[in-house]
């Protein structure tokens, strides 16, 4: 239920920064809005009335984000592990993911469950990884939870549990995502 009210938020907020101007947005964020704020980094993002600046996108995120607000702060995270605007830094992304996710925001804690089961920007941690995991996998997150599933299988940062596997899988399969399907043809 939490991630459907994160999701129906995230498109509210993107059809308003779409359906005003930049402009009406400037004033609050001037002010300290966080929302307005965000709504600035959305449109620079997308060109909602503007043409698209990763760099001002970036501005504005990073405003918020400093100022708590999970979503721009998994978005702060997203330009650091891609290099969007600023120099590619897995270690600024975990940071940033690892804000967001300890809010809750489910996305944030699939990459950073990525980052510690790859070792991208820190070291290396399956643990850390399946904890993440399991967080975006209870809020119905398909690839955490066909993750989750893998490294149940696989017994990576976690004991060997086929049931365990089976059943993240044919949670995540049951949502269309087809990794996880092929999984489960192939090995149950």
């Amino acid at each position: 239920m939490k991630r459907i009210f994160v999701i129906l938020f995230s498109i509210a907020i993107a059809l308003v920064a779409k359906t005003q101007t930049i402009h009406d947005f400037i004033p609050d964020a001037d002010r300290g809005d966080v929302v307005a704020m965000y709504n600035l980094g959305i449109c620079y993002q997308q060109g909602y009335g503007c043409t698209p600046d990763l760099g001002k996108s970036f501005y504005w995120f990073h405003k918020a984000a400093e100022k708590g607000y999970a979503f721009a702060q998994y978005n702060l995270g997203t330009y650091y592990e891609n290099g969007e605007s600023v120099a590619k830094d897995c270690s600024q992304a975990a940071y940033w993911y690892r804000k967001a996710a300890e809010q809750g925001e489910a996305n944030a804690q699939v990459q950073l469950a990525d980052l510690y089961f790859f070792g991208k920007g820190m070291a290396k941690d399956e643990e850390q990884a399946v904890y993440w995991y399991s967080k975006a996998a209870e809020q119905g997150i398909v690839d955490a939870q066909y993750n989750l599933g893998v490294c149940y299988y696989n017994g990576e940062g976690v004991a060997k549990d086929k049931d365990k596997a089976k059943y993240w899988l044919e949670k995540s399969a049951s949502q269309g995502y087809e990794p996880a399907k092929d999984v489960l043809l192939k090995t149950f």
